[in-house]
């Protein structure tokens, strides 16, 4: 039975262990969110998130699963930016107003750094897209 493979050429047990630890990951930073939100802290899940993930960092456990696939990064990626979204408002969105331009500024920034990279001649585009 250990030596049926998946469609990813890894082990049906190993796929299995590795789903039910990022089963347990996501379960345990749902239930520290919904207990940090209890308590009235801001942004409580990604704070959880964070923490969880020092601690997945920090004893291993990151390692044991093996590298991310392209599929779960991008589903985490855009589960943490729905979770961003959920925290504007149009209040917050109007008392931004006045500084658009920093904001802009700096978001593009963010967003082409990690494209870019720093050689002897200067910056160079990498293509490091998970797509």
């Amino acid at each position: 039975m250990l030596k049926m493979m998946t469609g990813t050429g890894v082990p049906r047990r190993r796929w299995l262990t590795t789903g039910l630890l990022w089963l347990a990951i996501a379960g345990i930073t749902w239930l520290g969110g919904t207990a940090l939100e209890d308590l009235g802290l801001p942004a409580p899940h990604l704070l959880t998130g964070l923490l969880v993930g020092v601690a997945v960092a920090l004893t291993g456990l990151g390692r044991v699963s093996g590298p991310v696939p392209p599929l779960g990064y991008t589903a985490a990626q855009a589960v943490a930016g729905v979770l961003l979204g959920t925290y504007f408002n149009p209040a917050s969105l109007a008392t931004l107003a006045g500084s658009w331009l920093p904001l802009l500024v700096v978001t593009l920034a963010t967003y082409s750094g990690p494209f870019c990279q720093d050689t002897k001649e200067g910056l160079k585009k990498v293509d490091s897209s998970p797509f």
